[in-house]
């Protein structure tokens, strides 16, 4: 009676643990991109718009950790009120037995120090639930991301390079968006070809821009396109 409603209202719990984990970064990541590309905000005059986006992420991972506490705070409402509720219950039938004369007030008495007991070893324990789920939540959150691949890996069987390598890059109608801002292409059906011993030079405003090219051949951006 009392162990199914912890069940049951823990994986709640744990589920808006690992939302609210996942808030949380989506928030940093905001930062840490908007703060890395300061210059280029403040060329385009894009301070309030990054502002907004960053205030909107912060009231989403608000949101998650309210209802998180909610729901945390109802585990443990319900397990003391399933819990006292059983020793009133219990107490009740008691009562009864000892004014029929089939238990003593003595025997009532010791079951009544054996529930106070109980009764607080079982609030102890709904806290310590709603923290073992919170830690799960996170937990699983960990896992998925030490399980996860990159899409670009070492081949199981490399081939051996020469002692002098002698490649040439090309880049053949490229399109690359940055993640946060798939409408906005950062290279737009770009092409390229540099031949082995060959020295360009990239022309532009802005030196982010000259360096994209660059960024992207060295795989800095794991999401690379398949003409990169």
């Amino acid at each position: 009676m009392v162990i199914a409603p912890l069940i049951i209202t823990g994986r709640r719990v744990r589920g808006l643990s690992r939302a609210s984990q996942d808030r949380i970064a989506d928030t940093s990541g905001l930062a840490d991109e908007t703060l890395n590309a300061i210059q280029t905000v403040q060329a385009f005059t894009m301070e309030e718009l990054q502002s907004e986006r960053y205030r909107e992420a912060v009231e989403a991972s608000f949101s998650t950790a309210i209802r998180r506490t909610k729901v945390r705070a109802s585990l443990t409402a319900v397990a003391v009120t399933l819990v006292f509720g059983g020793i009133t219950c219990v107490l009740w039938l008691g009562a009864r037995q000892v004014v029929g004369g089939t238990m003593t007030g003595g025997q009532l008495a010791q079951f009544l120090v054996y529930a106070a007991f109980v009764s607080t070893a079982a609030a102890a324990l709904s806290e310590m639930w709603g923290e073992v789920q919170r830690a799960a939540g996170a937990t699983e959150r960990l896992s998925e991301l030490l399980q996860a691949r990159p899409v670009i890996r070492a081949p199981d069987s490399p081939l051996e390079l020469p002692a002098r390598v002698q490649g040439s890059i090309r880049f053949d109608n490229v399109t690359f968006h940055y993640p946060s801002r798939p409408q906005h292409p950062a290279l737009d059906n770009f092409s390229l070809e540099v031949t082995p011993g060959e020295t360009i030079a990239f022309v532009g405003r802005r030196a982010r821009e000259r360096a994209r090219p660059f960024s992207c051949c060295c795989a800095f951006t794991i999401r690379i396109p398949a003409g990169c």
